[in-house]
């Protein structure tokens, strides 16, 4: 509520407190933060339930604070019946942005209850004057229009109607201005026109009057009286107003004494002007609202003077100062509170007549915290306030109370997880891996509420304990982590396996004869790994060093070459062996591979002849060739495969490039150089 507010609380309110998640957690008005609060997550909601009891049409008030007491949301719940009620929070700030996380305290203070509205039926009103309150909480209404006075119970229900009228009966009321109740529940009614005080039982039948109805300035007449109340005793005061006066009467109506004389009369005096009310406390002090006079005097219970308050005939709207005060009642401190109607507020000043504070704004209006013409003002054992609201045809109840709080955690953050063992640098085990799992919620959390794993990202099992991975390959763990108000942690790990060397061929490339190679030979290694990949592949020759090898070997001598992989998880394969001759032939000879073009051979250029005459040619020969005729033109058999039919017996020299063939016949020559 904006502006001035009195922050009354409830006489009887029993807060039981229930959240979303967490189990109930029972309050009282005594009761403290709860040691186990609920706790929530921005968006999800916990539940304030609570009774309200000896309660009419209240207004609640939540207020959530969080640390620090800075107030983070409120909720202001107005005409709130006796019952069970509920009233929730979110977590977040009025404009939906979600509060940080911790302990958020929850208010809960019931004020300003209403009782009726304008018209003549029952809970209605038409102008009320006056309101009291008996000794067992019921609540008794002078509704002045309406010429009746209505009785309800402490929790607002209708009970009885008190006359009609307007009329002279003994039953009827002219313009009703006053009602008081003694201890045994019998009704004193304020009848201004019939100039009587008419008396009923609790029931509502009339049982006798005081006054003889005319006006008259005796004892047992009155001028319009205004104002009646009842003390401990069962004494009867009656504000005599036009006469200025208050008659004393006893229980039997037998009149006693005198309060007061005519004017506004110096401090100290007992002067009156058109008094409108009184009250008497427990130790017998009278309290006197004087309208006329603008002020407030108390009296001893001999009727000597003790204190006014306010300025006698001076109007104001200061601490002190009144315009018309109308009521005046006084609690078991002895504080007293004044209806002032003119400056539609309740003044409340302690016993030594120090202002402490108001009630309303001071502005009439028809607001939670403005009054249109405050009549009457009464208090009951609890010290709830009630006023009668005149002009908004109301009693507005302003409940006293110690104050209702609960808590919440409100908690945002997801838990974290860890999973171990943590993979090796290379990413990949090469054994099977034993998983374990750990959650723990953020530090002020609410705490887990469970973990689940899975393999699949489909199928989940609640985290009990280890477990072991055996796959070969790729592995993937999932987990979901949650705390008590929902928050999840997702998240995966990869755990690849990979236990198996690569495997590693050899190819040997290069000119043969007969199993040697007669070239330099060319050494290809080729691995594969399928599951880590081949990180490298590593040669030595002739048990050398170990080289890495870069797709490029190439060797000219018979050799012995050991080889060997590993993959990127570190497994090393066992080492292969392979290994070739080497062989020389003399410069220009002409192999049988490259005569014949078998595969791998690389053909030599072949010279050009020289044909010289055969006159001058000369044939030297450093041995004597025995030369065989072959018997066909072209031989079936490869040099290789017959080496016994090469055609030669020996090497021969020639002197001169010219070779004079003498014999006719298929020949086969080698030559070298």
């Amino acid at each position: 509520m904006p502006g001035k507010r009195v922050f009354c609380l409830m006489a009887m309110i029993a807060i039981l407190v229930t959240y979303a998640i967490a189990p109930a957690l029972a309050a009282s008005l005594s009761l403290a933060a709860p040691a186990s609060p609920g706790a929530i997550k921005t968006g999800s909601v916990t539940n304030v339930s609570y009774t309200l009891s000896n309660m009419i049409n209240g207004n609640v008030e939540v207020i959530v604070n969080g640390a620090g007491g800075a107030t983070v949301w409120s909720a202001y719940l107005p005409m709130q019946a006796a019952g069970i009620h509920n009233v929730t929070w979110n977590g977040a700030y009025a404009n939906g942005t979600p509060v940080p996380d911790g302990f958020y305290a929850i208010t809960l203070a019931a004020s300003n209850g209403t009782l009726g509205s304008r018209g003549n039926g029952n809970y209605q009103f038409n102008g009320p004057f006056d309101v009291e309150v008996g000794v067992d909480g019921k609540i008794y209404v002078a509704d002045h229009g309406n010429n009746r006075v209505q009785v309800y119970s402490d929790t607002g229900a209708y009970l009885l109607t008190v006359g009609s009228g307007p009329g002279s009966g003994d039953s009827q009321f002219d313009r009703p201005m006053s009602v008081a109740v003694d201890s045994a529940g019998s009704i004193y009614v304020a009848d201004y026109m019939n100039n009587k005080v008419k008396i009923f039982d609790g029931a509502g039948t009339y049982l006798r009057s005081i006054g003889t109805g005319t006006l008259g300035t005796g004892d047992y007449e009155f001028r319009r009286p205004k104002g009646v109340t009842v003390d401990g005793s069962g004494n009867v005061y009656v504000v005599d107003g036009y006469n200025n006066r208050i008659q004393v009467f006893d229980s039997a109506g037998t009149y006693l004494r005198t309060i007061g004389a005519s004017g506004f009369g110096p401090s100290g005096t007992t002067h009156f002007f058109v008094p409108k009310d009184c009250k008497v406390g427990a130790d017998g002090t009278v309290y006197v609202a004087d309208e006329g006079g603008m002020c407030v005097h108390v009296f001893s219970n001999t009727g000597a003077w003790i204190r006014t308050i306010g300025t006698p005939g001076t109007s104001g709207s200061g601490n002190y100062q009144f315009n018309c005060p109308c009521d005046v009642a006084v609690d078991g401190g002895g504080n007293i509170y004044v209806a002032d109607p003119g400056n539609d507020k309740v003044k409340i000043y302690d016993n030594t007549g120090t202002y402490l504070r108001s009630i309303g704004t001071g502005i009439g209006g028809a607001g939670d915290d403005q009054f249109d013409d405050p009549m009457s003002v009464d208090l009951d054992s609890e010290g709830n306030i009630y006023v009668a609201d005149r002009n908004n045809n109301r009693i507005r109840i302003f409940y006293q109370s110690a104050t209702a709080v609960t808590g919440v955690l409100v908690d945002n953050t997801a838990p974290v997880v860890t999973c171990s063992p943590d993979s090796p640098a290379s990413g990949w085990f090469v054994a099977d891996v034993p998983v374990t799992l750990a959650a723990a919620d953020n530090p002020g959390g609410s705490g887990m509420e469970s973990l689940k794993y899975s393999l699949d990202n489909v199928h989940w099992n609640p985290y009990t304990g280890g477990f072991t991975l055996t796959t070969e390959g790729a592995n993937m763990v999932y987990w979901n982590a949650t705390d008590i108000p929902g928050n999840s942690a997702l998240g995966s790990r990869s755990l690849n396996i990979d236990r198996i060397a690569p495997t590693t061929t050899a190819t040997l490339s290069g000119n043969t004869q007969n199993g040697a190679y007669t070239s330099r030979v060319t050494i290809t290694l080729s691995a594969v790994d399928a599951t880590s990949g081949v990180e490298y592949t590593e040669y030595k020759v002739n048990n050398g060093s170990w080289a890495r090898y870069s797709g490029l070997l190439t060797l000219d001598s018979t050799s012995t070459v050991n080889y060997r992989s590993s993959d990127f998880a570190g497994n090393l394969e066992a080492e292969k062996t392979i290994s070739f001759t080497r062989i020389y032939l003399p410069p220009g000879t002409v192999s049988m591979d490259e005569m014949y073009g078998r595969p791998g051979a690389t053909p030599s250029p072949s010279p050009t002849p020289t044909v010289t005459p055969a006159p001058t040619a000369t044939v030297t020969a450093t041995a004597a060739p025995t030369i065989s005729q072959s018997p066909v033109a072209n031989p079936t058999a490869t040099p290789e495969e017959t080496p016994q039919n090469s055609g030669y017996l020996l090497w021969l020299t020639f002197g001169l490039v010219a070779v004079i063939v003498l014999v006719a016949g298929g020949y086969v020559l080698f030559f070298r150089k």
